[in-house]
């Protein structure tokens, strides 16, 4: 859940700065575009690592099946990441 949040703030940081400061320097509306498109497209692939590794003090592991203390945050996170995907045709 952090990675997500800290990945929207980041995202909506660089979007801004993207739509406001291309403009003056005179760079093309494509590339606002393309900056949003990257951005967009990287939210999943950030998700994904978030669930497969952890951060600890010894540095980036990957996730160790069997630890009790986060088995339910794995369960569930294969639901919602499957269902981000459908929620958005939907409406």
């Amino acid at each position: 859940m952090r990675v997500a949040i800290a990945y929207g703030v980041t995202a909506w940081l660089l979007a801004q700065i993207a739509t406001q400061i291309f403009p003056f320097f005179e760079i093309p509306n494509w590339s606002v575009r393309l900056v949003i498109l990257v951005l967009v497209l990287g939210f999943p692939i950030a998700l994904a690592l978030a669930w497969a590794f952890d951060i600890t003090p010894e540095g980036i592991v990957r996730y160790e099946r069997g630890v009790p203390n986060e088995s339910g945050r794995r369960r569930t996170a294969i639901p919602l990441l499957s269902a981000l995907p459908s929620s958005r045709w939907q409406h």
